[in-house]
């Protein structure tokens, strides 16, 4: 496991685990460290979403801004899931719009990725714009969104 700090100093964890256990776009794995010593006990459990995957594992965001104080990196998770049905977006969709009304679109940004690789064009709608966006990812600020309904073919929020 390793930890990272990224937009607005939100937290994220990258969890080596098996390939059936890495959720995918929208579905949620329940995690909670399995050391005994850890400040967070194993009954209560932090959800987390997708935010990247490789060959041995993924990047786990919190719905929270914040992980757990206990888990550091090398600390044991015991993870439940995945969890719920997912995003699945339409193939024959060309014009993708998503809204990041949190403070973060960090959980969006996976979503992103899947329509680019189905050849939509991606307007992101946020706040703040993400550290880390694809180059051929658009940007609009949120108050942009209203203006822009017609011209979607989706929208995931």
């Amino acid at each position: 496991m390793e930890l990272e700090l990224g937009d607005q100093g939100w937290q994220a964890a990258w969890v080596e685990c098996p390939a059936g256990a890495v959720p995918n776009i929208g579905q949620v794995v329940m995690a909670s460290a399995a050391d005994e010593e850890a400040e967070t006990p194993a009954a209560l459990a932090t959800a987390l979403y997708l935010g990247g995957s490789t060959g041995r594992g993924f990047l786990g965001l919190p719905l929270e801004k914040h992980l757990p104080s206990g888990w550091l990196p090398g600390v044991k998770l015991l993870l439940r899931g995945p969890l719920g049905q997912g995003f699945r977006l339409p193939t024959n969709i060309r014009r993708l719009g998503l809204a990041a009304l949190g403070e973060t679109a960090a959980r969006l940004l996976p979503l992103a990725n899947r329509g680019l690789t189905q050849g939509a064009d991606v307007v992101l709608f946020a706040d703040q714009i993400p550290t880390i966006l694809p180059a051929s990812v658009e940007f609009q600020p949120l108050s942009a969104l209203p203006d822009t309904l017609a011209w979607m073919d989706f929208l995931a929020l």
